[in-house]
């Protein structure tokens, strides 16, 4: 039957009463799909999921006629305002938009390397193909 189908794939194995949680928010998948239709310069498709999220803020909505660059800008800003705190969704949606840099005016002690995070040691030792480390670390 495997794991899928016995409905246990989140349970921890040693005990049941405790779970992995999986958090996905709908508004995650709004601004996930706009983003994505947006980078495929359907901007017109991707404006409404963006503007679902702003007037359920209050926030005036943007209108059709936005540039790329622009839509991108606010998808990323909105992704700031829903997420606030919320399980490092800042730092993956800089990433992944090759913005990390702004968080050196925030955080005194970023430093250009901790765009990669350190492989594990134990990974090393395992596979000799994965070094060298990456740097900083």
């Amino acid at each position: 039957m495997g794991i899928l189908g016995t409905g246990l794939k989140y349970k921890l194995r040693s005990a049941n009463t405790l779970e992995y949680s999986v958090v996905f928010r709908l508004e995650e998948v709004y601004l996930l799909l706009a983003e994505s239709l947006t980078q495929q310069n359907n901007i017109a498709d991707a404006v409404p999921f963006v503007n679902k999220i702003r007037q359920r803020a209050g926030l005036p909505v943007l209108n059709a006629g936005i540039t790329k660059d622009v839509l991108l800008t606010e998808i990323l800003n909105e992704n700031r305002r829903e997420f606030f705190t919320e399980m490092g969704h800042r730092f993956l949606d800089l990433k992944r938009n090759e913005q990390l840099n702004q968080l050196a005016s925030a955080k005194p002690n970023w430093k250009e390397f901790h765009k990669l995070w350190p492989i594990p040691q134990k990974e090393l030792l395992l596979n000799s193909k994965l070094n060298p480390q990456n740097t900083g670390y």
